[in-house]
């Protein structure tokens, strides 16, 4: 859901999974201790990783000797040193502990490719790589100089002005194709502004303003935080309750060695639960979310065992935060839109944020833009709305950030309910980042302070939220196309000066491609698991008429027949070829995807 925080990674198969949480941008650690000398894996590497809906992150690995790097195009950063790599024979190592993330690989195809698995927070993704032969031009740009932006000066930083930011969202627009239309919001003690630069549709798109409506996808965590502070507020939660004690009857909470989860963490991503559940089936991959029930939910929670105790180790999750939302709302008997809207949205006079949209609202809706710039639908998330079903504007949002910076006239306790929300904290993956319920803090290098935020992606939307609790200026960053980097990075250029990305235009979309029918039969050939990577297996299965294609640590999604032996995602462009024996069944497979094709030898 979130790019930012990510959000949001060969067949990754994950909504919203990026390399670093949403303004930490790729944070830079210490620079990789002295190897030895590697002269057989010498050069650049060049691969990327699919994340689905359209959003693909391009990588390259530089290593010269004892030198290693790595680029992230789509995050526009290049040169991060990694932390640290080993070489033993075919095996290859890298790890990159900023971003808690570690990329294990076997060298093939005579030392030319390296293919293996890309493992970061828990989620295991296939990732190949192809050196790049000498005196070759890269298949990925290289930085031009960096866009429109010096560091930051010395003393207080201005905010620019709406000319300037006028002209960073043209360059994101017009030169870099990453958005079809942004719409900022900055808020401070003197009042308000909005700058617009696109349009809300790509084809017909009408103008923008502060009251166009966006999906906010992940930003709906921070109201289900509020939400949750209110309710400690009124005395009717305990921030360390077990969800055991607002579980329906016969739903029984995770736990480890007798340990169950609580609120907190929930609110604060420690409870251990992972970012999806593993029963999620995306039977739509345009509205991944919509098809998945409560029951779904109470199965998940009742077979899950926890990896390890609740609050020892941060980890992203949607799920956490869907099921705080719907805990609490069955603790205030009633529904998670009717209480946030309660509590929150009604306080404090937000007449345009909502998750069911009025006629007027449904008007006002921009168009969501996958990163190809093409149209996609809406998303719905009846399950897990209190992970990201929200909908709102920029003025809104402005009003928002204005009540959490204590700008404005609150009711009694909301402004209690803002400041609880920020003083509990818990570590995340990132140093540069701190965990608060909902919020993330991200802390400025040369101790130049802290910025609150947090990001929100869908499939159409990539949007953006951040204050200065110091300064007290609040930015408000919508845009409706779900690229890799969106505009957080111009967000927090607006607040603190730091630079703006220059990014390479995306790559053309995909063919569209056309399934055919094929017996539910014909479909047990291929039934079986087969070895992508030394820690890689595509499982597949048949459910009824449908064949569905699992990698290791991912969720089940459907492939589709385009030729009696070849098959394709929907979710990420990638295509498997099979290859049958004279009895009828598959002996291997071939992944065909971002360029080069895997074989995978069926498992016996």
């Amino acid at each position: 859901m979130s790019r930012a925080s990510w959000r949001r990674a060969a067949l990754a198969l994950l909504v919203g999974l990026a390399l670093a949480p949403a303004g930490a941008a790729l944070a830079q650690g210490p620079a990789s201790q002295p190897t030895p000398a590697m002269s057989s894996v010498d050069g650049e590497w060049d691969g990327a990783l699919d994340m689905g809906t359209g959003l693909r992150l391009r990588l390259a690995f530089h290593i010269q000797g004892a030198a290693v790097t790595f680029d992230s195009v789509d995050q526009g950063v290049y040169g991060a040193p990694v932390s640290g790599i080993s070489h033993d024979g075919d095996h290859l190592r890298i790890e990159l502990k900023p971003q808690n993330a570690v990329y294990e690989a076997t060298l093939m195809d005579h030392g030319e490719t390296m293919t293996g698995a890309f493992t970061q927070n828990g989620v295991v993704m296939p990732l190949t790589l192809k050196r790049l032969a000498p005196g070759a031009s890269p298949p990925w740009p290289k930085p031009t100089e960096v866009a429109a932006t010096a560091p930051p000066p010395p003393g207080p930083w201005a905010i620019p002005g709406d000319d300037e930011i006028r002209r960073l969202l043209a360059q994101r627009i017009d030169a870099e194709h990453q958005g079809v239309g942004i719409v900022v919001g900055i808020v401070d003690g003197h009042g308000r502004r909005v700058v617009v630069y696109g349009k809300s549709d790509a084809v017909n798109g009408r103008p923008l303003d502060g009251d166009t409506e966006f999906e906010i996808g992940s930003i709906s965590k921070v109201f289900t935080s509020v939400v949750l502070a209110d309710m400690v507020a009124k005395g009717e939660v305990k921030l360390d309750d077990p969800i055991s004690a607002y579980l329906p009857a016969g739903v029984t909470a995770p736990s480890k060695d007798g340990k169950s989860v609580t609120l907190v963490e929930l609110a604060t991503h420690t409870s251990g639960l992972p970012r999806l559940p593993a029963n999620m089936a995306f039977k739509d991959p345009a509205n991944p979310y919509a098809d998945y029930s409560m029951a779904q939910l109470w199965t998940f929670l009742s077979g899950y065992q926890l990896t390890r105790d609740p609050g020892a180790q941060w980890e992203y999750s949607n799920l956490g935060f869907g099921l705080l939302g719907d805990l609490l709302a069955r603790r205030a008997g009633t529904d998670y839109e009717s209480l946030v809207k309660a509590r929150v949205i009604g306080p404090l006079g937000m007449m345009s944020t909502t998750i069911t949209l009025t006629p007027d609202e449904q008007a006002r809706l921009a168009t969501g833009h996958d990163s190809s710039l093409r149209k996609v639908a809406n998303w719905d998330l009846p399950t897990l709305a209190g992970a990201g079903a929200l909908r709102s504007t920029a003025n809104d949002l402005m009003t928002f950030l204005a009540a959490a910076m204590s700008l404005s006239a609150l009711p009694p306790t909301t402004g209690a309910d803002f400041a609880t929300t920020l003083n509990v904290t818990r570590p995340s993956a990132a140093p540069t980042m701190t965990q608060a319920l909902g919020w993330e803090i991200l802390h400025l290098p040369r101790g130049r302070g802290d910025i609150v935020q947090h990001g929100g992606g869908t499939g159409g939307y990539h949007t953006f939220i951040a204050f200065d609790p110091k300064a007290k200026v609040g930015v408000v960053m919508l845009t409706n196309a779900e690229t890799v980097a969106g505009a957080d990075d111009i967000a927090l250029h607006i607040l603190t000066g730091s630079w703006v990305m220059a990014l390479a235009p995306p790559t053309p979309p995909p063919p569209e491609r056309h399934a055919i029918v094929l017996a539910a039969k014909a479909l047990d050939a291929f039934v079986g698991r087969y070895a992508l990577a030394p820690q890689v297996t595509m499982t597949v299965t048949r459910d009824g008429e449908h064949l569905m294609a699992q990698l290791s640590g991912q969720a089940v999604f459907e492939i589709f027949p385009e030729t009696p032996t070849s098959f394709f995602w929907k979710v990420v462009d990638a295509q498997a070829s099979f290859t049958l024996g004279p009895d009828g069944h598959t002996t291997g497979l071939v992944l065909h995807q971002n360029g080069p094709d895997l074989p995978a030898p069926r498992i016996p």
